[in-house]
């Protein structure tokens, strides 16, 4: 969601990596789950604001909470605590927009600009050879059923976007078992619809994983993120250009089938 808006975002498996993070790099913002293994938001950035009083530095950086509560205690909770703004989960990308719009210095020029890019991207891999999806494939599954070639295209999405989630979180905690499989995961799904940057990524950072080489993996999670961004823009401009005859990505009254396991 992050990267659809043009945002490069670090992820903390808690409170503490959180608190680490913040005393090595400069950061425009941070996104804050309230309720977090060893150290949950709420201290965290209490403890943050003490750093930064201690310190004396005169940047305050923004806090925006995220929390699954959407009760007025909760939330006064999170501003008497040294929070700057609060979403509720499962957040929209357009609450995400406004508060980075609030907050991000600089960010509506960055978002044109991130969009922009996709856009030549999604163009040149249109008019390329090596599509980020490949439709023949898909269309040889389906032939002319249209509808069954825009569910399996939203479904793609839909799971992997979810999958990549998992994965960075299982990265970022440097869990081995959780990251093999997620990967493993990706890299199937990615085979059988014909995404093969992706599944090419996945397959390499599974093997990376395996091997505990973390260096590998991150490497791969920088690669993979773009490359699904260029998918999705790619099944949208898809979308976009057959609108006219029916086509559609998804249709919320019919259930999605389910992709193979591999």
């Amino acid at each position: 969601m992050l990267r659809k808006l043009g945002i490069r975002a670090d992820v903390a498996a808690n409170g503490l990596e959180a608190l680490d993070a913040l005393q090595r790099l400069p950061y425009d913002l941070v996104l804050m789950d309230c309720q977090m293994p060893e150290m949950d938001g709420f201290e965290a950035s209490i403890e943050i604001r003490h750093h930064e009083l201690m310190s004396g530095r005169a940047q305050r950086t923004p806090i925006v909470a995220m929390s699954a509560n959407a009760r007025i205690e909760d939330r006064e909770r999170a501003m008497s605590g040294g929070m700057d703004d609060y979403l509720v989960k499962p957040v929209k990308v357009e609450d995400l927009e406004s508060a980075l719009k609030r907050w991000v210095p600089g960010f509506t020029e960055r978002y044109a600009a991130a969009q922009e890019e996709i856009a030549v991207e999604t163009q040149r891999a249109m008019n390329g050879d090596n599509p980020p999806i490949d439709m023949r494939k898909v269309e040889s599954m389906f032939h002319n059923d249209e509808q069954a070639q825009s569910e399996l295209l939203a479904l793609y999405l839909s799971s992997t976007q979810s999958l990549i989630e998992q994965l960075t979180a299982a990265c970022a905690a440097r869990e081995c078992a959780k990251a093999v499989a997620r990967a493993h995961e990706i890299k199937g799904a990615s085979a059988y619809i014909g995404a093969h940057e992706i599944r090419e990524i996945a397959r390499n950072m599974e093997h990376a994983a395996k091997v505990d080489n973390w260096e590998k993996v991150q490497e791969g999670m920088d690669e993979l993120e773009p490359a699904f961004i260029r998918a999705w823009a790619f099944v949208n401009e898809i979308e976009i250009r057959e609108q006219d005859s029916g086509f559609r990505i998804r249709d919320s009254e019919k259930p999605l089938r389910a992709l193979p396991e591999s």
